[in-house]
C-alpha cells in the first residue's frame, strides 16, 4: 500500500483516526487527511486536523486504501451521496481497500 486516505467530517473520533494515521506513517504510507467540507476537519473532542484536503478537491483515484474513522459524524456522512459514492468505488475495487472503524 502506497497511499491512504482517510475522510472525516466534524465529530469524527478523534482516536479511530489518529491510531491509523499514527501507525500508517510509521510504516512509510503516504496519508491524506481529506474533508467532507473546507480545509479542517474538528473532533468531537476538539482535535483538528489542518490543512485537510477538501474532498472536491482530492483525486480519490490515487489512492489505494480509504478509512472513514467513526463518531457522532456518521450520520452525516451515510446522508451525503458523495462520500457514499467514494466508499462505494473502493468496496467494488478489487485492487482497493476500504477499512471503516
Amino acid at each position: 500500500m502506497k497511499k491512504c486516505a482517510i475522510i472525516m467530517d466534524n465529530g469524527f473520533e478523534e482516536l479511530e483516526a489518529m491510531g491509523p494515521i499514527a501507525l500508517l506513517r510509521r510504516g512509510n504510507v503516504d496519508v491524506d487527511i481529506v474533508s467532507v467540507e473546507g480545509k479542517e476537519v474538528t473532533g468531537r473532542f476538539g482535535v483538528t486536523y489542518s490543512p485537510a484536503i477538501p474532498m472536491d478537491e482530492y483525486d480519490f483515484s490515487q489512492a489505494d486504501c480509504l478509512i472513514v474513522p467513526g463518531g457522532p459524524h456518521y450520520k452525516k456522512i451515510e446522508n451525503n451521496d458523495k462520500v457514499k459514492k467514494v466508499i462505494r468505488r473502493f468496496f467494488e475495487d478489487d485492487t482497493k481497500v476500504l477499512a471503516a472503524i
